[in-house]
């Protein structure tokens, strides 16, 4: 195949009608031009040789188009028509679809003015010279097609908790489908109390590896942790919607550390089914009934109904730890076992009884991932980042966790060792829900990187410099000698002395 042959037209019955298209006006293409690239900018600094390139992302994509109408057999040797039809299209408002041979079909606009050319020395012809934009983000409205501006989150915790809160429900009904109290034998109820000892456990030490945090802090969350399991016997395991929400329940703990307070108040004062019984989502969780209200003490008393950022060591550490809940459930013998433990011994399917058994603690082990994953999201999004690589990084582990997540959930309903028992472990409520969080997930941690500063790399001259001195050359703020230090242990040992010949890290602004 030649490269003719790879073109696109508007019209390639014959020879001649190879024409090229805006809105459906044809024309024959002379020449293209088309101009691809990145929006950097480039900062220099005074006594600096080396500028620092800063990549805004991609630029948008542009094409001049030198085309022409001209008259010919099929138009009576009249192009006057065909002339006025192109013209018609380039004062549309809005965006529009153009076929172009090298490019195929995109949707573009005209920026600025398209030129026409006509004359008597070369009669019957008109020249067009029409540049065009790539277009995106467009809707059709009626006939007309129109640009929309890009949706931007302004408050990006809300965001991620409203959508949160909903996975949540959803993944509540998913948990019931799964979940079998009817035929519950005593080895399933077993099996369950050992899986919830070693959630117990590995919440534990998920909770006391937190760095940065204040002692009662972590006192007071694993207290009501304690709490929380203490509350977890027989009769609630028989109990799906109670039981569900006591798996939720035992991260309330950390939900206190990431200040998100009056969730938990919440849950506490209308009832552990409190959801199922206002409507925030429907499914087989028939038995939700109101509970005694216990009235929560100390951290869980407060009534802050929206957490406030806090700083980037125990948020970052505090998200991390969570995210090791994502090997909840692994068998003792796999390769992806926690640091925290948190293991089940498998379950081998050879009967019915079996086959529930497993399937039960498949729905409790997704339940805990689900509700860890979650507040993974809603503390990312807490942190006070100091720079846009810090944010990122989080960013792509808690996208590498939700993936994982997904994969899990995915493999469980290809499982068909539960195929010939009648039983499924297929949990697409769950999956949908957790789904769903990740773009709004995505865009709020760009969105939060976008306003940080770049981290750079600075070599340190051979002369003696101090932190103090690096911090007013860079950027005329002597309290920003910390931040030079912090970033940069343990190569700076001492802040009077920076190591000659060494590159550190800095901010760009």
């Amino acid at each position: 195949m030649s490269w003719r042959d790879r073109l696109t037209w508007a019209k390639e019955e014959s020879q001649t009608l190879k024409k090229a298209s805006f809105r459906g006006a044809t024309f024959f293409v002379r020449n293209s031009d088309r101009s691809v690239g990145r929006r950097n900018v480039v900062h220099q600094y005074p006594f600096r040789d080396d500028p620092y390139v800063e990549d805004l992302g991609q630029d948008t994509d542009d094409f001049t188009i030198s085309g022409y109408v001209v008259q010919n057999i099929d138009n009576d040797q009249d192009y006057i028509n065909e002339r006025d039809s192109l013209i018609d299209a380039l004062r549309e408002s809005g965006s529009g679809t153009l076929i172009h041979p090298y490019y195929g079909e995109l949707v573009v606009n005209l920026v600025g003015k398209a030129r026409i050319t006509e004359s008597f020395l070369d009669g019957g012809i008109a020249h067009f010279s029409m540049p065009f934009v790539k277009a995106s983000g467009s809707i059709v409205v009626g006939e007309i097609r129109k640009n929309v501006l890009p949706k931007t989150i302004i408050d990006h915790q809300q965001a991620v908790d409203n959508t949160a809160e909903i996975a949540l429900g959803q993944s509540k009904d998913g948990f019931a489908e799964i979940y079998d109290v009817t035929n519950m034998a005593s080895s399933t109820q077993s099996s369950i109390t050992r899986a919830v000892d070693s959630l117990n456990s590995m919440l534990k030490s998920v909770t006391s590896s937190i760095q940065g945090a204040f002692p009662s802090q972590i006192s007071k969350a694993l207290t009501y942790l304690a709490e929380e399991y203490a509350e977890i016997d027989v009769a609630k395991i028989k109990q799906t919607c109670e039981f569900s929400n006591s798996i939720i329940g035992m991260f309330n703990g950390l939900l206190g550390i990431g200040g998100m307070y009056g969730e938990l108040l919440t849950d506490q004062l209308l009832g552990a089914c409190s959801r199922s019984l206002y409507g925030y989502f429907s499914g087989p969780m028939s038995e939700a009934k109101p509970l005694a209200v216990k009235v929560p003490g100390g951290f869980a008393a407060s009534t802050i109904e929206k957490a406030s950022q806090f700083d980037e060591l125990i948020g970052k550490t505090s998200v991390k730890s969570l995210l090791e809940m994502n090997s909840f459930g692994e068998a003792p013998d796999s390769s992806l076992v926690s640091d925290y433990g948190g293991t089940i011994t498998e379950i081998s399917i050879t009967s019915n009884k079996s086959a529930i058994q497993a399937a039960n603690l498949v729905a409790v082990v997704n339940m805990a991932r689900v509700s860890a994953i979650l507040i993974a999201t809603r503390m990312a999004v807490r942190v006070k980042y100091t720079s846009y690589e810090s944010a990122i990084e989080m960013m792509n582990d808690v996208v590498k966790e939700l993936d994982a997540l997904l994969l899990k959930l995915g493999n469980d309903s290809a499982d068909e060792s539960y195929d010939a028992y009648n039983i499924t472990v297929s949990d697409p409520i769950s999956y949908s829900a957790v789904e769903s969080l990740r773009p709004i997930f995505v865009e709020s941690m760009k969105e939060i990187g976008a306003s940080l500063p770049r981290i750079l790399s600075f070599l340190i001259p051979p002369a003696t410099v101090s932190t103090l001195a690096l911090a007013y050359d860079q950027y005329y703020d002597l309290d920003r000698e910390r931040d030079v230090i912090e970033r940069n242990i343990p190569l700076i040992k001492h802040p009077g002395f920076l190591p000659g010949g060494r590159t550190v890290e800095i901010l760009n602004s």
